[in-house]
């Protein structure tokens, strides 16, 4: 499952496999983490195996130093404001983290960052970086990045996986959401920055028996940039890449510059796999009008999309792609 920030990979993912907990809201919650995009920290693998638990490759020392030396870089030189063109308002410019890593970084490190609040009494309670406060006390970004690695305390993040135990007081679900959230955001003590996180679940994925079946959930686009890391999943005969894009939107145009890619970079499967997967909210395929007359039906409203989707395809000619509609 590929597709753009906050599009609802992850929900689309657990809502298939029925793996949600109620809640008061009336809403189901995903047991993976989810939220307004970038919180997915790696790619998470959804696959059978003998109990509820989690399985992490951990990224290696060198490409957590990386990571460590990018931070203290952007502590030490923030991005300065730049003017957009289009509304006219101030915006920072990239930090050269990803917000993901960032924020498993300063829990891994004990870094927080608490925003500005104001008690019933009427007192505010300024706002404080612990981070910003350490990378004052220096200029140097070796020396910034030693300490910060120091905190971390890798040698003691040496565990790879972790298993669901009636012990725990909770629910197999509730245990699972619990711990991959932890993981996620370099919450659990005894975990490094994860490369890529199993879940495991006992049972067959997508109900088939007869099939084993990894379902694979990506780091969400924000931007048009090249990803290897999701583009290396086109070359692969035993994947099906499950373009997901917002309904309003399909397919959206970070979706048209992957398959963009893809073709040019010659793969000859995208017709037989590759699908397009359109996540409409409650509502939206009413929404669509032919002839200046609204839907009657969500099946009439996605036929409609399907065939807008069909002809932002065809310059790519790619007209036959399947596209499917999931709420």
């Amino acid at each position: 499952f590929i597709g753009t920030i906050a599009v609802g990979k992850s929900t689309a993912i657990c809502r298939a496999e029925g793996l949600e907990l109620p809640t008061g809201k009336g809403m189901p919650k995903a047991v993976l983490e989810t939220g307004a995009g970038g919180i997915t920290i790696c790619e998470v693998h959804l696959r059978r195996g003998p109990g509820f638990g989690l399985i992490v490759e951990p990224c290696t020392e060198d490409a957590i130093r990386h990571h460590v030396t990018d931070f203290a870089n952007f502590l030490l030189n923030p991005p300065r404001p730049t003017q957009s063109a289009e509304d006219g308002e101030g915006e920072f410019g990239s930090p050269g983290i990803s917000r993901e890593v960032e924020r498993a970084l300063r829990s891994m490190s004990g870094l927080h960052r608490r925003r500005a609040e104001k008690k019933a009494d009427g007192t505010a309670i300024a706002a404080v970086d612990e981070a910003r406060n350490l990378a004052a006390t220096t200029s140097d970004v070796k020396a910034l990045s030693v300490e910060i690695l120091a905190r971390m305390e890798l040698h003691k993040r040496d565990r790879r996986d972790i298993w669901y135990s009636n012990a725990s007081g909770k629910s197999e679900l509730e245990w699972l959401q619990d711990v991959f959230e932890r993981v996620n955001n370099g919450r659990h003590p005894e975990f490094t920055l994860p490369k890529r996180i199993e879940l495991v679940v006992p049972r067959a994925v997508l109900g088939d028996d007869s099939l084993s079946v990894t379902l694979i959930d990506t780091q969400g686009i924000d931007d048009i940039a090249a990803r290897a890391d999701l583009e290396q999943h086109f070359d692969d005969p035993n994947t099906v890449v499950v373009l997901c894009t917002v309904f309003n939107e399909a397919p959206a145009t970070p979706v048209r510059q992957l398959l963009m890619r893809a073709k040019e970079g010659g793969v000859r499967t995208l017709e037989s796999h590759t699908a397009i997967l359109a996540l409409p909210r409650p509502g939206e395929a009413l929404a669509m009008k032919d002839n200046g007359y609204p839907a009657e039906t969500a099946r009439e409203g996605y036929e409609l999309k399907a065939e807008e989707v069909q002809l932002k395809l065809h310059p790519l000619g790619l007209t036959t792609l399947a596209v499917e509609f999931f709420n």
